[in-house]
């Protein structure tokens, strides 16, 4: 069983520990669900179990209730669950080899990784249409260098990970009585945020000597970028955004899925629904915070940017089959992108019981592979 497999979707994701060896199980479970539905075959499986030697991989399918796992030629369509920073946490080293021997095959790639935070802001940033949308970003390149931006910025600077960390890793930092003389005087430094645990950080500072360094043991080498603190609260002083799901339908066209407002906690920075979050129908949430003319016009602006962006992305990174954007808006109404994802979650839609979306969310990944697939067999069958 050695040919490749040319009507097979392959879910590839990242390894687990649990019982099923691989992540988002419950998704996994409606795509295999929804392909059945639509004549697809789909099979989920991680890089360590394919078996390069006969071109196989030992996949699981679900079928009639249960998860089975059993050998399938590799597919040549895979739809690319894995996180931009996988092959850094991968520390099996056969895993490892079998991804990048998976990224050298001549297959098709429903959807890919973007790059870090910085890059794709230098691409988007090449786009007149969005540009306004962005706010000022930098890499954080040590403590010279988020010194030169906090002096930029009034003493107030937000820092995040170039990869995505579902709001995990972030920090605020808030300089008061800044000496921009002798940057290293006596001050009030407050830095709060996230741990890579999610935990909750508060912290002070008297000096900006010490700020700056307990920020960079913090960062720990890892790749991070540095913008201005945009004040995204609510009237009650919530934070929160709008998450836009955008997604290619059976004809290969981009479209809304649907929207949410997340809203989190007050006193924390972010409004991510794994910090502790909720979600909200966008349309009411932001009639409450703005009056329903202006809330109208935020979405009609952010639906027409958002049907803008997914072309400008995979003219620079390639085919992709849907992205998470998620938007800001300030306590003056400018809206802002704050995140472009292009491995999103769905949760919102389940959590606003928003029965439309959640059942688009999970079948246009499906109907896309099937265009795909039909357009590839009209090239090889005239």
């Amino acid at each position: 069983m050695n040919r490749l497999n040319h009507n097979t979707l392959g879910v590839l994701q990242e390894q687990s520990a649990a019982e099923l060896p691989f992540t988002e199980s419950h998704f996994c479970r409606q795509l295999c669900m929804a392909g059945e539905k639509y004549g697809i075959s789909v099979i989920v499986f991680h890089a360590g179990l394919i078996d390069w030697d006969t071109r196989t991989v030992k996949a699981y399918t679900y079928r009639k209730n249960a998860w089975k796992q059993q050998h399938f030629p590799l597919p040549t369509l895979i739809y690319n669950r894995l996180s931009r920073s996988h092959h850094e946490r991968c520390d099996q080293l056969h895993i490892r080899n079998s991804l990048q021997q998976l990224y050298r095959e001549d297959v098709q790639w429903l959807s890919r990784p973007l790059p870090g935070k910085w890059n794709l802001y230098r691409a988007l940033s090449r786009f007149d249409f969005v540009k306004t949308y962005l706010p000022k970003t930098y890499p954080y390149h040590g403590p010279r260098s988020l010194l030169r931006i906090i002096k930029q910025q009034n003493g107030s600077v937000f820092l995040k990970p170039s990869g995505g960390q579902h709001g995990r890793s972030v920090l605020h930092i808030e300089a008061a009585a800044y000496a921009t003389s002798s940057p290293w005087s006596p001050t009030s430094v407050t830095i709060t945020g996230r741990t890579k645990q999610n935990d909750h950080i508060d912290t002070h500072f008297t000096t900006m000597m010490d700020a700056l360094r307990w920020v960079h043991q913090f960062i720990d080498g890892r790749q991070y970028v540095i913008q201005p603190y945009l004040t995204l609260l609510s009237q009650q002083k919530e934070p929160y955004d709008v998450r836009v799901l955008m997604q290619k339908d059976g004809s290969g066209h981009w479209q809304i899925t649907g929207s949410a407002a997340r809203v989190g906690s007050s006193g924390h920075l972010t409004s991510n629904l794994r910090g502790g979050g909720r979600a909200e129908p966008v349309e009411s949430y932001l009639e409450q915070q703005f009056s329903r003319k202006q809330a109208e016009n935020m979405l009609s602006s952010i639906a027409h940017i958002s049907k803008q962006i997914p072309s400008a992305i995979e003219s620079c990174y390639g085919r992709l089959v849907e992205l998470g954007l998620d938007f800001g808006i300030d306590q003056k109404g400018r809206i802002w992108l704050l995140e472009v994802n292009s491995r999103p979650g769905r949760s919102v839609f389940s959590l606003t019981g928003n029965e439309k979306a959640i059942r688009l969310a999970v079948e246009n990944p499906i109907l896309y592979a099937r265009n795909v697939m039909v357009r590839h067999l009209r090239r090889v069958c005239p």
